[in-house]
């Protein structure tokens, strides 16, 4: 059930590269004009490059669009979910505690963000559900035999932050780069929703988080949920 779910609403960076593709041969000024990203207060936040020098910029900046024209599709479809299976907090945990990127010791603040996010308490739900995110990522990449540190200006080292999680090659062949590219957009890109940055670091005001980024992070914490160990010890979905 949740397996499907998560698969049937998975962005696909390859088909949408195809529509960047197709786009620019349909309307060539398209592909060759730079698009500035500006947030609430017109800052300068990033920039797309033309499709011939920039192509992930391009797709994750349509990934963008993608992900919030399909969210009434996600919010219907996990509306559905909830009334045929009596979906609550507590089976989704149960569901998540199969895969071996959740540890114990993690999922009672799991659960008490995914009750914030089934009572619609939106951003503070996700200022303790996406650092799990993150962690559940980092268990991954330890799993697999990732770099998990790297060396800091001060002589020691700094576990390495999401961003540089999802671009970590066994990380990425464990997950795929369709999952890793999307959890990009997601969560750490500030050309598509750059989740992770914008409530880890305040970037938003609470009011611009709703039901929209809610489901998005039930969804990529139910693909993670899919992830099993394999008898090599590796981890895969």
């Amino acid at each position: 059930m949740f397996a499907s779910f998560a698969w049937a609403f998975l962005a696909d960076k390859f088909t949408i590269e195809e529509q960047v593709r197709k786009s620019a041969k349909d309307s060539v000024l398209f592909g060759l004009l730079p698009i500035s990203i500006r947030d609430e207060d017109g800052r300068a936040v990033a920039s797309v490059g033309s499709i011939e020098d920039d192509l992930d910029g391009r797709v994750a900046f349509q990934m963008n669009h993608s992900l919030q024209f399909g969210s009434p599709f996600l919010r219907y479809a996990f509306d559905r979910l909830v009334t045929k299976y009596s979906v609550t907090p507590e089976l989704i945990l149960d569901y998540l505690r199969r895969s071996p990127v959740f540890v114990g010791g993690r999922m009672a603040t799991i659960s008490r963000g995914m009750h914030m996010l089934f009572a619609g308490e939106h951003y503070a739900g996700l200022c303790i559900l996406i650092p799990e995110v993150e962690a559940a990522l980092r268990r991954l990449q330890r799993l697999v035999g990732g770099a998990v540190y790297r060396r800091n200006r001060a002589g020691g080292t700094n576990l390495c932050n999401m961003e540089e999680i999802l671009r970590d090659a066994a990380v990425v062949a464990a997950l795929s780069e369709k999952v890793t590219f999307y959890f990009r957009v997601l969560f750490t890109d500030a050309r598509g929703w750059n989740l992770r940055n914008v409530i880890c670091h305040a970037l938003g005001a609470p009011s611009s988080i709703g039901q929209m980024q809610s489901d998005r992070v039930i969804h990529a914490l139910l693909l993670l949920g899919n992830l099993r160990t394999t008898q090599g010890g590796e981890s895969g979905a």
